[in-house]
C-alpha cells in the first residue's frame, strides 16, 4: 500500500506540472553593450517577451527596480500569447540635459507572471532585464554646418586656383 505521503506527494507533483509556465525577455541592450543617449534627448528601447513553452497564454507585470529617473514604462501589465516571441514593452528613457558626458545610468526591469484575476498568490516565475545608459557626448549642431561651410569654401578655393592658373597659362 502507498504511504499517504507518497501519494500527496505525486499529487502535488502533478498540480505543478499543470501550473508550470515559461516566459523568457529578451533586450537590445545588455552589461557589455550600454545604451548612448545624448544629454537632453529620448530614447525608446523596445524590451521582447517571449512565451514560447507550453499552450496557456501568460500575464506578465514590469516593475523598474533602478533607472526610474531617467525610465518610464507606458504599461505595466502584458498579455503573452501562447506561441509567441513578438510582445514589445517600450521603455522611454530620457537623459536629462544637464548630465555630463561619459555618466553611467542603471535601469533595471523585472517582469513576475501574474493570476489573472489578479487575486491571491500566484505561482509563477521571474525574470529582470538590466543594461546602462551612458550619457553621450552631444555634437552641435552648428559645428556640422561650419564643418560643411569650410570644405565648400576649400573646394571654391581650388577651382578658383584652377582657373587662374589656367587664364595665366593662356596669356603667354
Amino acid at each position: 500500500m502507498i504511504s499517504k505521503n507518497i501519494l500527496l506527494s505525486l499529487i502535488s507533483i502533478i498540480l505543478l506540472i499543470s501550473l508550470a509556465s515559461a516566459f523568457g525577455v529578451s533586450s537590445p541592450y545588455w552589461e557589455e553593450n550600454p545604451l548612448i543617449v545624448d544629454s537632453g534627448d529620448t530614447a525608446t528601447v523596445n524590451l521582447n517577451l517571449q512565451n514560447m513553452a507550453g499552450n496557456d497564454d501568460i500575464k506578465v507585470k514590469a516593475e523598474l527596480l533602478s533607472g526610474s529617473e531617467i525610465t518610464s514604462l507606458d504599461n505595466d501589465t502584458f498579455l503573452i500569447k501562447a506561441g509567441t516571441s513578438d510582445t514589445l514593452v517600450p521603455l522611454t528613457i530620457k537623459m536629462p540635459e544637464n548630465i555630463p558626458p561619459g555618466e553611467k545610468k542603471s535601469v533595471q526591469v523585472e517582469f513576475k507572471t501574474i493570476s489573472d484575476d489578479n487575486q491571491g498568490v500566484s505561482m509563477g516565475t521571474g525574470m529582470t532585464i538590466a543594461f546602462d545608459v551612458i550619457a553621450g557626448q552631444e555634437i552641435q549642431k552648428n559645428n556640422n554646418l561650419i564643418i560643411i561651410i569650410s570644405i565648400v569654401a576649400i573646394i571654391l578655393a581650388i577651382i578658383l586656383w584652377i582657373i587662374l592658373k589656367n587664364k595665366r597659362g593662356n596669356k603667354n
